[in-house]
């Protein structure tokens, strides 16, 4: 009984330390993806300041109108991710319980998808708008 009881307290500690580094593994995206914050607002003002009112470009108007939608998918991201792996949570993700580590391990795979498609979206619109500026 004993010996059964050690084996699921190192799966726990094992899976533990995977959960940790998953999630380090997605922080690192996201500061990858944050980095790119100024360059989208830098590239949306220099838009903006192009767009001439009585002949508004269309493609400029959809660039800036990317530039947004990947400034509030980042922010999205972001929120959705403190309230479920922010620091209120982080105590709860200590259970020592396989269980839990697994669910933790899954919802992090998927917040690790979710981070890796606002940074190719943040990606796409920068070098889009960036293509319009040097014509």
């Amino acid at each position: 009984m004993i010996g059964g009881c050690n084996q699921q307290a190192k799966e726990v500690r094992d899976k533990s330390g995977d959960v940790g580094e998953l999630k380090k593994e997605v922080i690192a995206i996201h500061d990858t993806a944050m980095a790119k914050m100024n360059r989208i607002f830098q590239l949306k003002t220099l838009l903006e300041d192009e767009l001439d009112s009585a002949n508004l470009d269309p493609e400029k108007v959809n660039a800036i109108q990317d530039l947004k939608m990947a400034d509030e998918a980042m922010m999205q991201w972001m929120r959705n991710f403190s309230k479920h792996y922010g620091k209120a949570h982080s105590k709860e993700a200590e259970i020592d319980t396989l269980h839990n580590n697994e669910a933790l391990m899954d919802g992090l795979k998927k917040e690790k998808a979710k981070i890796l498609d606002v940074k190719k979206q943040m990606e796409a619109s920068i070098e889009k708008a960036e293509g319009i500026l040097e014509k």
